[in-house]
């Protein structure tokens, strides 16, 4: 399957899956599309996670963020 040049279809695919039970093949799917995502995808991904109780995720994700954008990023 080719993988799209934005995430957020990819993120739609994810909710569906979840909503499907199918938690661990959305996480995996997420995981290996997040390299992909730019800056303001990674921040808004990061953002939704607190509201899934994956604050953990959330933080790692950040960081992700700022070790991909660091001259894009304030301090």
């Amino acid at each position: 399957m080719p993988v799209p040049k934005k995430t957020q279809p990819i993120q739609t695919g994810r909710q569906i899956l979840n909503k499907l039970g199918r938690t661990a093949e959305a996480d995996a799917i997420m995981n290996a599309a997040l390299p992909l995502a730019d800056l303001q995808e990674l921040h808004a991904y990061a953002r939704s996670l607190p509201q899934q109780k994956k604050a953990r995720e959330e933080l790692e994700v950040f960081k992700m963020n700022f070790q991909k954008n660091p001259n894009d990023l304030q301090h």
